[in-house]
């Protein structure tokens, strides 16, 4: 039996120094594997990933462009959405047109004063002549 024991203890130290060399063979191959991951992970993410945008409430920023008025003039209904996309020529918003009337009826009333004045001016002359 005594042999038997000498002979474990014997082989114990090449065994676990096969194992320890073993282990480290196999903690170099995972940390290649791993730096090879790495590198192939960083090349996609360059040439490839960083041109996508994404986004988790699905939600991304459009181009948006200020809306302005041909004419001044106070809003009476809003025909569209919050970020509702319209395209060129959409009819967002009716303006109140008191202002527009009153104007229009002012200049009616500055051109017949005009017209007016001007047959009196030409009355005159004719008689003058």
């Amino acid at each position: 039996m005594s042999d038997t024991a000498t002979q474990a203890a014997e082989v114990d130290p090449e065994l676990s120094a096969f194992r320890k060399t073993r282990r480290t063979m196999w903690l170099k191959r995972l940390a290649i594997a791993l730096a090879i991951a790495a590198l192939a992970w960083g090349a996609w993410y360059v040439l490839v990933a960083r041109n996508y945008v994404s986004t988790d409430n699905a939600y991304v920023n459009a181009r948006m462009a200020q809306v302005t008025p041909l004419i001044a003039g106070s809003a009476i209904e809003v025909l569209v959405e919050d970020t509702q996309q319209v395209k060129a020529g959409d009819v967002l918003v009716r303006l109140d047109h008191a202002n527009a009337r009153i104007a229009v009826a002012q200049a009616e009333a500055d051109l017949a004063a005009a017209r007016r004045k001007f047959g009196q001016t030409v009355a005159t002359n004719s008689a003058l002549s």
